[in-house]
C-alpha cells in the first residue's frame, strides 16, 4: 500500500468536508454528519470474515486531529498483522482497567485485615502509626497499586530523610509494603514490591552508627510494666511476654516454631540460624512461659509458627512488639531493652547470693546472653 493511498486527507478537509464518509486509507475514515456538526474518526477493517468499526474519537479542534488519527490507525494495523481483533484487544483493556485496584482501595483492605489481629494496646498505638503514613502517602492514593515504581515512594519517604527522621522513615516503608504485599496477595500486582527494604536499604542515605543503647526499664520498675502487659490477652502481647521472660531477641521470639518447642523437658531449642552467633540455644522455659506456649498450642492455627501474623505463613511484625512495649512502659523501653533489664536483676540477686551461688548464676546467665565476653557487653546491659 503506497503513501498516497493511506493519506488521502489534507488537515483542512477536516472541518470543510460535507456529510458522508471520507477515506483517508488504511480502513480511517472521516464520518461527517448533521450538515458537518458531528464529525469522528472511525477504523474499518475486516477480521474473521466480519466487517467491523471502531470510533477513534472525534475530529477537529478539541478532538483528535489527522496525525493522531493515522497514528492510532497504524497501531491498528499493527494489531491486526499480529492476529489479534483491535476491538477484542480494546473490550479487553478496558476489562483490565476496571479490574485495577488504586491504591487506596488497597490500603483500606489492607488496615481492615490488620485491625481484626491488632488488640488492646497495641491496636491504638498501630492504627495512629498507619493512618499517619497512609496520610503522608497521599500522592499515591489515585494511582493503580501495580503501577507504582520505586520512584513514587521514594518522594513519600524522602521528606522524612531530610528531616532526619530515619526511623520513622523505615516505619513508613514497613507500613507501604504491607499495601503492596497485601496486592499480590490478591493478584492486583506482580513483580518486586517497591517499598521493600530490600530495595530501600541501597536508597536510604547512610546513618552514623554512634553506640546507642536500646532504652530500658529499671528491674525495679518492671512488675508494674508486666502488669500492665498482662491485662491483655492479645497474640502481640503473649509474644512479647515470651521474650521478656525468655531473655530471647525480638526477632528470636517472634520466629519461634513449634518444632523448637519440647514440652516435655520444657525446653526451647532455637536453631543455629536463627541466632546472632551462629550458634544453637537451649532455652529453659518457666512456668509462665510454658504456660503462655501451652494455651497457644491447644488452640493454635494452620502453620509453622507460635506467633502467627495477619497473613498466611507469616509471624507477627517487630514494630507490633516495639509499639507494645513503649506502651507498656510509658515510653522507657524497647522490646530489646528488657535484655538488659532482665541482666539488670539476674546481677542483683548474685549481689546478695553466697559465693558459690554466685558462680552457679555467672555460668547460667552468659550462656542464655549470647553475646561475645567483653566490655562491650557490660556496657550494653550493665545500666
Amino acid at each position: 500500500m503506497t503513501i498516497r493511498s493511506l493519506n488521502k486527507l489534507r488537515p483542512t478537509d477536516i472541518m470543510t468536508l460535507g456529510d458522508g464518509p471520507h477515506s483517508d486509507g488504511g480502513g480511517l475514515n472521516l464520518e461527517v454528519r448533521d450538515n458537518g456538526r458531528l464529525r469522528s474518526w472511525i477504523f474499518r477493517y475486516t477480521f474473521g470474515g466480519r466487517v467491523r468499526e471502531m470510533g477513534l474519537g472525534k475530529a477537529g479542534p478539541g478532538g483528535v486531529d489527522l496525525k493522531a488519527a493515522r497514528a492510532k490507525r497504524d497501531e491498528l494495523r499493527a494489531l491486526l498483522d499480529t492476529g489479534l481483533d483491535p476491538l477484542a484487544e480494546r473490550q479487553r483493556r478496558r476489562a483490565e482497567q476496571q479490574a485495577k485496584r488504586t491504591f487506596a482501595e488497597v490500603a483500606k483492605l489492607a488496615l481492615a485485615k490488620k485491625l481484626n489481629g491488632w488488640k488492646g494496646a497495641e491496636r491504638s498505638t498501630s492504627y495512629s502509626g498507619w493512618v499517619r503514613t497512609m496520610a503522608e502517602a497521599r500522592s499515591l492514593h489515585r494511582l493503580a497499586v501495580d503501577e507504582i515504581g520505586v520512584e513514587e515512594i521514594k518522594r513519600v519517604v524522602a521528606p522524612k530523610w531530610d528531616q532526619g527522621f530515619h526511623g520513622e522513615a523505615r516505619m513508613a516503608l514497613a507500613r507501604l509494603a504491607t499495601v503492596f504485599d497485601y496486592a499480590k496477595a490478591h493478584g492486583w500486582r506482580a513483580g518486586d514490591n517497591p517499598a521493600a527494604w530490600s530495595i530501600f536499604k541501597h536508597i536510604a542515605p547512610d546513618v552514623r552508627k554512634d553506640t546507642k543503647h536500646h532504652p530500658s526499664l529499671d528491674w525495679r520498675d518492671a512488675p508494674a510494666a508486666m502488669a500492665r502487659l498482662r491485662a491483655s490477652a492479645s497474640m502481640s502481647a503473649l509474644a512479647l511476654e515470651f521474650a521478656i521472660l525468655t531473655g530471647a531477641r525480638t526477632s528470636e521470639a517472634l520466629k519461634t516454631e513449634w518444632r523448637e518447642v519440647d514440652f516435655d523437658t520444657k525446653v526451647w531449642t532455637i536453631p543455629p540460624a536463627r541466632m546472632k552467633r551462629s550458634l544453637p540455644h537451649a532455652v529453659p522455659l518457666s512456668g509462665r512461659a510454658l504456660a503462655i506456649l501451652s494455651a497457644l498450642h491447644e488452640q493454635r492455627l494452620l502453620g509453622r509458627f507460635v506467633f502467627p501474623g495477619a497473613y498466611p505463613g507469616a509471624s507477627l511484625s517487630r514494630a507490633t512488639l516495639l509499639d507494645l512495649s513503649y506502651r507498656i512502659s510509658d515510653n522507657r523501653a524497647s522490646c530489646h531493652g528488657w535484655r538488659s533489664t532482665l541482666w539488670s536483676w539476674m546481677g542483683r540477686i548474685m549481689v546478695s547470693s553466697s559465693r558459690s551461688q554466685r558462680r552457679r548464676w555467672r555460668t547460667r546467665r552468659q550462656p542464655w546472653w549470647q553475646h561475645i565476653r567483653g566490655p562491650a557487653l557490660s556496657s550494653a546491659v550493665a545500666r
